[in-house]
């Protein structure tokens, strides 16, 4: 399957997500769920917090999510800040989000079951605190 992954980028850009989920059935069920991008959580403060935390523009961060197994950009977010909290490969948490559940995954590189949610609760936390310092700002 890891295979499969690592050509997924180009895959989407070939093909879109609808053909994706034709040419790879296992991850057909998160492509046909997933939510598409709208313009508010392009302009949020969660958004914003995303491309500066790894340095892409806006157009990185859109195809990351495209990419992930994250079906919701809310999953997206917490798996990517959760990712750079425990410092875990990016991709490889946004990849497994196709088969597993975000704490599964952090319990799969070895993070006890609270720490898995100590983790994710620190990657909401920031982003509340973003939202409300976003919110200030305007």
């Amino acid at each position: 399957m890891p295979r499969k992954v690592l050509s997924l980028l180009t895959i989407v850009s070939l093909l879109g997500m609808s053909q994706l989920a034709a040419a790879y059935p296992g991850t057909e069920a998160v492509v046909l769920k997933k939510e598409p991008l709208t313009d508010k959580d392009v302009v949020s403060s969660t958004f914003f917090t995303l491309e500066q935390l790894t340095g892409l523009g806006i157009l990185g961060v859109r195809i990351l999510y495209e990419v992930s197994g994250a079906e919701t950009f809310e999953e997206f977010a917490h798996a990517l800040l959760t990712a750079h909290i425990l410092r875990l490969d990016r991709q490889l948490v946004l990849r497994a989000l196709y088969e597993s559940d975000l704490k599964e995954i952090i319990q799969a590189f070895g993070y006890t079951e609270n720490q898995a949610k100590e983790a994710i609760h620190q990657a909401k936390e920031q982003l509340k605190v973003a939202k409300e310092a976003w919110s200030k700002r305007s």
